[in-house]
């Protein structure tokens, strides 16, 4: 008999922010949602950008540790999802 999993779906509600001044709101957001240690994905083409560092700024303030993973792919493949 083959042990499998059975189908199912799940979803995770996204909360999407946007408009003058969020960016320096990004600090107490994440606060609210108790999260210490975010983890930022992003593409390599937007890593060096002066809009994503606009958005680092507030989490290097040194109030928590945070997370950088700047080499997502598009579409990704199963290697760059291993990574």
């Amino acid at each position: 008999m083959m042990n499998t999993l059975p189908n199912t779906q799940f979803s995770i509600p996204t909360t999407v922010r946007f408009g003058a001044g969020e960016i320096k709101k990004i600090r107490t957001f994440l606060d609210l949602v108790g999260s210490k240690n975010p983890l930022l994905m992003t593409d390599p083409g937007m890593v060096n950008t002066p809009a994503f560092k606009k958005i680092l700024a507030p989490l290097r303030d040194g109030s928590s540790d945070y997370g950088l993973f700047g080499d997502v792919l598009p579409n990704p493949t199963e290697d760059n999802i291993d990574d």
